[in-house]
């Protein structure tokens, strides 16, 4: 009886949102620019194996390493993307589950274009499933972690469900244009302290509590693209 492959989640699928068009472009650049640097790193590993090495190079723990830190590249991608639409963080564990089994399936079978470095062997490597499960694990449960934290999103989610008003009737609240209140949702800050103040009084919370978690989405954002 065949051995079943270990998955990061064996939850039932979660429909993912609707990503918008900025989002997908964004996203496609991300994931390119993130092959390219896997690429780079498993020919330049590549050049230096004996040649007698090189035929079972991907079976090879630092070539597994790169593998498995492009595949955590790409759940950190789609996290940071899809997480910026979501309006309830009780239901982001779900959406993070769904991502690690994207991301897995993906790279049970992981293609990295034009690289020296054939990674045919990695289709029925357990040792290299069971890494890479357990890294998107680990990842799945610091993300939900850290979408427990409140950001600027949630209390302008919580605000709009209130008062039972939109984005655009925000944005008229305010007397600001439609795009930054677009961008108060992805976490940039893209305006003045006066407004700031009144999201501040309106959401009832501090202006400095608004600073440190615009802060804090910068950060990770930093570490993300690092």
């Amino acid at each position: 009886m065949a051995k079943r492959k270990p998955r990061a989640e064996s939850n039932r699928a979660y429909r993912l949102p609707v990503l918008s068009l900025e989002s997908q472009e964004r996203m496609a650049r991300e994931r390119f620019a993130a092959q390219n640097l896997a690429r780079n790193a498993l020919d330049a590993f590549y050049a230096e194996l004996p040649l007698a090495d090189r035929q079972r190079a991907a079976h090879h723990p630092r070539a597994q390493e790169i593998v498995v830190a492009y595949g955590r590249k790409l759940f950190e991608i789609a996290s940071q993307e899809y997480g910026q639409s979501l309006a309830e963080p009780e239901v982001m564990e779900s959406l993070l589950r769904e991502l690690a089994n994207r991301v897995y399936s993906e790279m049970r079978r992981p293609v990295i274009s034009q690289s020296q470095l054939e990674l045919r062997g990695l289709w029925d490597d357990e040792a290299y499933c069971k890494r890479l499960s357990e890294e998107l694990r680990v990842c799945v449960e610091g993300a939900t972690k850290q979408s427990l934290k409140p950001n600027v999103r949630q209390l302008l989610n919580a605000y709009l469900k209130h008062r039972a008003i939109s984005r655009i009737d925000l944005a008229n609240e305010l007397r600001v244009d439609r795009s930054v209140i677009y961008a108060l949702f992805r976490g940039e800050r893209k305006c003045g302290m006066d407004v700031l103040r009144r999201i501040a009084h309106m959401v009832g919370c501090r202006i400095e509590d608004l600073l440190e978690m615009f802060d804090a989405t910068a950060k990770r954002r930093a570490k993300s693209s690092d």
